[in-house]
């Protein structure tokens, strides 16, 4: 389920807010503490919510995780991103916690 922190609504956000699309929970939560303060937040675990999230709320900065389980990784998310909104700029966000 996705977490919309201060979102901006529908219909385009505003010029401040960053989607964090990471299955991560350690990672979207450093993001959400280091970005929340400036930005506002919108964050996922998963690609088909990510592109979801993308559609609604059209944020002009994604960091997105290019390796996500499920049925969307982060390339094919990437993939929608560049034709719909081709000014948005992306992200690509790769680790490993242990």
């Amino acid at each position: 389920m996705p977490t919309a922190l201060q979102t901006a609504g529908p219909n385009g956000a505003r010029r401040d807010t960053v989607l964090v699309v990471d299955d991560s929970p350690d990672i979207r939560l450093l993001m959400r503490i280091t970005l929340g303060k400036k930005y506002e937040v919108l964050e996922t675990d998963s690609g088909m919510q990510g592109i979801e999230l993308i559609q609604l709320y059209q944020p002009p900065l994604i960091l997105l995780d290019i390796m996500m389980p499920g049925a969307i990784d982060g390339l094919q998310v990437l993939d929608f991103v560049k034709p719909f909104s081709p000014r948005d700029v992306v992200v690509w966000v790769e680790s490993k916690l242990q």
